[in-house]
């Protein structure tokens, strides 16, 4: 306690000097949001059904229920009456004594963060000592801590014990919190059971003996309740701000199926200002012919403004045009440039493409919205159903098409492909459309998003999304290719729907971050066939991060 209060009074003046804004964007960068909050705590009950006790799991389950609320609560000017840089994981596993034992040293900052100092002291008084001793020592640590700070700027008080009393009480539920996402985010073993198991039940105990719960509201249901679908806005198609988080990415993605003519594509414009360049990748696969990959994750920066993206570069050439007056409706992109021939696309997930002579490839393409724009809850990205319209052109040789389906996607937020694995699907049975993902966590749990959408434009969110897929080859690396996959979607209070998909082509990249760390990109255009025998055509994605054990 007296490190924290000689750490907390020497990074203090840090919170508000200016040039120190990347904490706050960093912080907020990691920060959950209360829909993901949610889906993790209903993987941690699964996981942990019958170890958990009735009175702590009714803790979390009104915390989960309250956690936007508070969220709002604490954004107002008056929550908190301290407010610095914390460290974010302030526990024993983090200090080094030295010798003597009247010092320590305080390592692992990767969650350093602005925001209530006491929620370093929630987390490291809820967690490193067993309740017992923390209800006997509680107000003699907390008067030692309010003394270190006040020496260490300056000697005037800045709160009372009373003030540093209310701030513990609010951020109660900090540990509780952490206890719930860490599990579920990292990889299960027993003692990290045992460990966690442990933090939750002590934090429990905190919040019941600081009586925390009173500050929630009365009303049980303030959480994620209202599953009314979102959209974005107009102003949305257009360029935003660019954060410090060095994955963040404004992306643009485009696909198109034609099944009739035995053509697909998607193509993916990524603005990464705080990496090495931009990323531009074109791909198009076509029945019985090579797949025609173009990729460039050095890209220089878009030359065009508001509603154009434009790339000029040695060997290509990229326009992107929202249609003025047409946002959300209208979007056209062209691409010119050489584009390699692979006879072998899963030797692309190898790193040895094996092309043969480039191609010109030519893309000019018309997307039209064919249904409702949707928003998702868990970061800032819109997916629109779209009938495509246009020419491939392959060395002067012209595809056209005419209101084929496919889809276009936007996204601006911190975008790292070595984070986790998921399975992205987007396919089209006439005019119903499914937007299905399953995000799937290097801790096991798996995480729901998407949505169906009916004929006449009418949205629902789904509940529940189980992908089993099925490799080539299982013993090897051409293994990564997926062969078919079998899907259960579930519309929130509807029934479940089993999808089969049949890979048609594959388009996939290898996708190499600036540290060495390794994701196999496999991406097919297919067909889907339901229970009831209709059939459609989409794109699927299975992003495979190639774990350090796994790496040749």
């Amino acid at each position: 306690m007296t490190e924290l209060g000689r750490l907390h009074g020497a990074l203090l003046p840090l919170a508000q000097q200016a040039g120190n804004q990347w904490i706050v964007q960093e912080a907020r960068a990691r920060a959950p949001n209360a829909a993901i909050f949610e889906e993790l705590f209903r993987a941690f009950k699964e996981r942990y059904r019958g170890r958990v006790t009735p009175e702590h799991l009714a803790i979390c389950e009104r915390w989960v229920q309250s956690f936007t609320w508070f969220i709002d609560a604490m954004r107002q000017p008056d929550s908190m009456a301290l407010l610095g840089v914390t460290h974010g994981d302030y526990r024993m596993d983090n200090m080094l004594f030295l010798a003597g034992g009247d010092q320590a040293k305080v390592v692992d900052w990767q969650l350093v963060n602005v925001g209530p100092l006491a929620s370093d002291l929630a987390y490291f008084l809820g967690g490193c000592l067993d309740p017992a001793d923390r209800r006997d020592w509680l107000r003699d640590l907390l008067q030692t801590y309010l003394d270190v700070l006040t020496a260490a700027t300056g000697g005037q008080p800045l709160v009372t014990l009373e003030q540093l009393e209310h701030d513990l009480r609010m951020n109660a539920f900090f540990g509780v919190t952490m206890a719930i996402v860490s599990s579920i985010l990292v990889r299960q073993t027993d003692r990290g059971d045992d460990m966690f198991l442990t933090m939750l039940s002590r934090h429990c105990e905190l919040v019941r003996e600081l009586d925390a719960l009173a500050i929630l509201p009365d009303a049980p249901a303030t959480g994620v309740q209202d599953w009314t679908p979102l959209q974005p806005e107009p102003q949305d198609e257009l360029p935003h701000p660019v954060q410090e988080n060095k994955y963040w990415s404004e992306s643009w993605y485009f696909d198109f199926v034609d099944e009739s003519q035995g053509i697909a594509g998607w193509v993916r414009l990524g603005l990464t200002p705080n990496l090495k360049g931009n990323w531009y990748t074109a791909l198009v696969s076509r029945t019985g012919k090579p797949l025609l990959l173009f990729e460039d994750y050095v890209a220089p920066a878009s030359s065009g403004s508001g509603h154009t993206l434009h790339i000029q570069a040695e060997h290509y050439e990229v326009t992107h045009d929202v249609v003025p007056g047409e946002e959300l409706k209208t979007y056209r992109i062209r691409f010119s440039g050489k584009a390699a021939a692979c006879d072998a696309p899963d030797r692309v997930l190898r790193g040895d493409p094996a092309s043969s002579a480039d191609e010109h490839l030519v893309l000019d393409l018309t997307y039209q919205s064919a249904g409702t724009p949707y928003q998702y809850r868990i970061s800032t990205r819109y997916e629109i159903p779209c009938a495509v319209s246009g020419v491939v052109t392959i060395n002067s040789q012209e595809t056209k098409l005419h209101k084929v389906p496919g889809q276009r996607d936007h996204s601006w937020a911190p975008r790292d492909f070595w984070a986790l694995d998921w399975v992205w699907n987007s396919f089209h049975f006439g005019p119903e459309h499914y937007h299905a993902t399953e995000l799937r966590f290097f801790g096991g749990a798996r995480m729901p998003i998407g949505y169906v959408q009916q004929t006449g434009g009418e949205v629902r969110e789904l509940e529940g999304v189980v992908c089993k897929e099925t490799h080539d080859n299982v013993a090897g690396d051409e293994g990564r290719l997926v062969s078919k996959m079998d899907m259960t979607v579930t519309p929130r209070g509807g029934e479940a729907v089993r999808v089969s998909v049949e890979p048609v082509g594959h388009a996939p990249l290898r996708l190499v971050s600036d540290d060495g760390r390794v994701s196999l990109f496999d991406r097919a255009w297919g067909r889907v066939r339901l229970e009831d025998g209709r059939t459609g055509v989409g794109w699927f994605e299975w992003n495979q991060n190639v774990l350090e054990d796994e790496q040749v």
